[in-house]
């Protein structure tokens, strides 16, 4: 798993990586209008090619590397502040505060060690009732 210099990115990081399914990912993020443009903004243009019309993050298992690839290259602390985990209309995992505050449905996600190290300091919830 690639790793970014930000300690929250890298939070989202290890969540992701640890997703098991094909699923689209939703960051409430602090971009403005502008830096949605992928013809002026470089974070954008390098999402771009695994973003739908609603910028959810497209994740499958032949894509996971190449999204957390340009996440750890390009996007720092500042670009995301929540995340949420869904497979069709089914909430699979939410990540909070920068992902200091995490609940993930254990049959989507597995955690490794690897991964309980990035989230050290978070609170992570595994549960299959996770509510909207």
């Amino acid at each position: 798993m690639k790793l970014s210099k930000f300690q929250f990115l890298n939070k989202l990081i290890a969540i992701i990586d640890s997703c098991q399914a094909d699923c689209t990912i939703t960051l409430n993020s602090t971009w403005t209008e502008e830096e949605y443009n992928p013809e002026k903004s470089l974070r954008a243009k390098k999402l771009l090619p695994f973003v739908n019309s609603e910028w959810q993050i497209t994740l499958t298992e032949k894509n996971k590397a190449e999204i957390i690839d340009v996440l750890a290259d390009y996007f720092s602390d500042a670009d995301f502040y929540h995340a949420f985990f869904r497979v069709g209309g089914k909430l699979i995992g939410e990540s909070y505060d920068h992902s200091d505050y995490v609940i993930l449905n254990p049959d989507y996600f597995k955690l490794t060690e690897e991964h309980f190290k990035v989230l050290v300091d978070s609170e992570v919830k595994l549960t299959d009732d996770i509510k909207e």
